[in-house]
């Protein structure tokens, strides 16, 4: 049997007790959940579709950590019992993905409705035109490279 002086005791008691508190520090990182607001959401992510794509994605992501029956962890005698904090952070998870998702969800019938009326509005103006006239066929083909940009 091998002799521990009180050096290497205090050590492995340190290990551990640093152990439990990175993991105690992953948990308390959830608390930014209820922390922030959802108006800096939607104020970084204004209208960029990819970042609000992003964000769901990462949503649904961070919520599939908690889906699993464990509910403590131990580090020696040191015993964490996330089971409460885990569904809280599950709770809070499902909330903001459901407000972002319809957020994101009013933003974009806004966006294609808009898109929709100038997509109206251009093929209006173009079946208004006659190719037969030669400032109809300048007009008509400055119209068609507008909607190109545009679109």
């Amino acid at each position: 049997m091998k002799n521990y002086n009180i050096a290497e005791a205090y050590t492995a008691l340190e290990n551990v007790l640093r152990a439990a508190d990175q993991y105690f520090a992953i948990w308390k990182q959830y608390q930014a959940l209820w922390d922030l607001q959802s108006i800096q959401i939607y104020d970084l992510l204004g209208d960029d579709v990819e970042k609000w794509t992003q964000i769901l994605n990462e949503i649904r992501h961070g919520r599939k950590t908690f889906d699993s029956s464990e509910d403590k962890k131990s580090f020696g005698a040191i015993i964490i019992n996330y089971g409460g904090v885990k569904q809280d952070v599950n709770n809070k998870y499902d909330q903001w993905h459901k407000e972002i998702l319809n957020k994101f969800g009013n933003k974009l019938k806004g966006t294609m409705k808009a898109f929709y009326q100038e997509i109206q509005g251009a093929r209006r103006k173009l079946e208004g035109l006659s190719i037969d006239a030669s400032d109809d066929v300048t007009i008509f083909v400055t119209e068609i490279q507008d909607i190109k940009r545009s679109v």
